[in-house]
């Protein structure tokens, strides 16, 4: 609602009723899966409205070629850094159906992320039935076999978008914002390594970290829970300094008196997996602190070991246990905590979790055993199972959603 003249003006809510389908003239061809590095091809077409209070509100929203936007110099998502994303991927089921893992959690995500940058506020709802149509419209695009049959680990990645578009200069929050959805085709995150390469087939290489505290991911009272743009650019530095030393991501720390805390693995959620005394296993966490982005993965395993401490029991087994249960902690946890348990010998296992990876071994930040998949019984258990929620496979409690 806005007011106008001394008069309440009620402004239009998202319309998916009023969408506009305009399909591209000249398709583009799908790209080869034996070569689809994440996020570099992009669908044919895209989502797009706006929001201006002037206006009335939000805009028909469009499915339309993919395009530029033009867009203000001095629009706010420049000079501000007013710009909050989504992750989130459709996959086909093994009927064909393309299917959005747990969207609900992407909506209410964006939401916090919007409300948190002052930008217009949406509905969820109706912008999931958007997106729905989007995916649909793009199906295709969803990696296949050459039997048109579904490819496992492959997905079309779905990147909801909100930009600030207020032409000022003055500092302040936008009233008027751009949301667009866009999607790309494609593979493994972390691809798996050949057997050319002197590995066993299906070998997933472990992510080497390095360990960071003089620079920081998030910190308390800021934006680490929150999807922003403004969140990652600064580490990019840091990213290049870490390849450049031969590392393949960062363990995000923070430091607290004397004690560096554990964060975050690069842009995925931290786990380790430890050894228990009757031969069970811990699985931990850090917890949702403000300074941790909490993840649709992450908060989908916990919530499967909550469920059912037995449920990946059947797909490996410890020295002392044979069908060892999973228990699921969110704990703070610091390096001295980690060196301590490895004297221990504790540590199983140590991953990394989030859309884009789903499950990423970890390995030479801190010696865990070496597995010779690379991917540690535990941590290749999570990822099946949730793999074969997200494509279809299996069912849970309604977390795949047909589009």
């Amino acid at each position: 609602m806005a007011i106008e003249n001394g008069h309440a003006v009620v402004l239009q809510e998202i319309d998916p009723s009023k969408l506009k389908i305009t399909r591209t003239p000249t398709p583009s061809t799908l790209p080869s899966t034996t070569s689809l590095p994440f996020g570099i091809h992009h669908s044919d077409h895209m989502l797009i409205l706006s929001y201006d209070p002037q206006a009335g509100g939000w805009s028909a929203p469009e499915i339309k070629p993919y395009a530029n936007i033009s867009l203000d110099p001095m629009s706010s998502c420049f000079q501000y850094a007013t710009s909050c994303f989504e992750g989130m991927k459709a996959y086909l089921s093994p009927t064909s159906q393309p299917l959005l893992f747990r969207p609900e959690m992407n909506m209410a995500r964006l939401a916090s992320s919007v409300s948190r940058l002052s930008l217009p506020p949406f509905d969820t709802s109706a912008l999931l039935e958007l997106i729905k149509k989007l995916v649909k419209t793009e199906e295709k695009w969803i990696p296949r076999d050459e039997q048109g049959k579904a490819l496992t680990g492959y997905s079309l990645y779905v990147r909801p978008t909100m930009i600030g578009t207020k032409s000022s200069l003055g500092v302040g929050a936008s009233d008027k914002a751009i949301l667009y959805v866009i999607c790309s085709p494609s593979g493994p995150f972390f691809p798996p390594v050949l057997p050319s390469e002197g590995k066993v087939p299906g070998y997933i290489k472990p992510v080497k970290l390095l360990t960071v505290s003089e620079h920081v991911r998030a910190w308390p009272g800021g934006t680490g829970a929150h999807k922003l743009a403004l969140n990652y650019s600064p580490g990019f530095l840091t990213q290049k300094e870490a390849e450049r030393k031969g590392y393949d991501q960062i363990l995000w720390l923070r430091r607290e008196g004397r004690e560096e805390v554990v964060m975050e693995v690069g842009a995925m959620n931290f786990f380790v997996a430890l050894k228990r005394d009757d031969g069970d296993i811990d699985i931990i966490t850090p917890p949702l602190d403000g300074t941790i982005l909490p993840g649709v993965t992450r908060a989908s395993i916990l919530q499967l070991i909550q469920s059912d401490p037995t449920l990946f029991s059947s797909s490996f087994s410890s020295t002392t246990n044979p069908t060892p249960k999973l228990y699921a902690h969110e704990t703070p946890l610091t390096m001295s905590q980690l060196d301590a348990w490895h004297s221990q010998h504790k540590i199983l296992e140590i991953f990394g979790v989030g859309t884009a990876a789903i499950v990423a071994p970890v390995g030479a930040t801190i010696v865990v055993p070496e597995y010779e998949q690379g991917i540690g019984p535990v941590a290749a258990a999570i990822r099946k199972i949730i793999l074969d929620i997200q494509e279809g496979r299996v069912e849970w409690e309604g977390w795949a959603v047909g589009c």
